[in-house]
């Protein structure tokens, strides 16, 4: 989307319960220490509601899949799980600064994690240990995924190399 990246951060909390729970509590007692506007998505769809911690801290639960797109195209930086398709969907929003938290016993986000912070793309911390103003300021220094090709190229390509000559 053609928006201005006007959110400082975009905290999304998911995963499969407990882990959900137990990261929710650890970002919210850290999140209002950092500085700008802050939108944190609780991943609860089942209750509606939207509430604000302080002038710059809004916590909604639960946001449709159109909302959470536009949100993340307006994050400069976004905190969330490292599960494949938020890794894809950051990729191709061309994102470069972000902070990953694998859910503890997912041992594909907890690969992926630790490769993506191996390459210097993105910092990763476990839940456990998170310290949202330490680790952010180390995640700044990560260069975010390569350039890529975005979908709609890779689409036109299929189509033009392998497709085509079949219809």
């Amino acid at each position: 989307m053609d928006v201005p990246e006007d959110l400082d951060f975009l905290i999304s909390i998911s995963g499969p319960e407990p882990q959900r729970s137990k990261l929710e509590e650890i970002l919210l007692r850290q999140v209002q220490k950092l500085p700008g506007e802050k939108i944190v998505l609780l991943g609860r769809p089942h209750n509606n509601f939207e509430k604000r911690l302080d002038s710059d801290t809004t916590v909604k639960s639960y946001v449709s899949h159109e909302e959470k797109n536009l949100l993340m195209n307006r994050a400069k930086f976004i905190i969330s799980r490292s599960g494949y398709t938020t890794m894809m969907e950051i990729a191709e929003l061309d994102k470069k600064h972000g902070l990953f938290t694998p859910t503890p016993g997912q041992t594909e986000q907890e690969y992926l994690s630790k490769y993506y912070e191996k390459q210097r793309w993105f910092y990763s911390r476990s839940q456990y240990k998170l310290n949202l103003t330490r680790d952010i300021e180390i995640a700044w220094d990560y260069t975010g995924f390569p350039a890529m090709s975005k979908t709609k190229d890779n689409v036109n390509r299929l189509y033009k190399e392998v497709l085509a000559q079949y219809l």
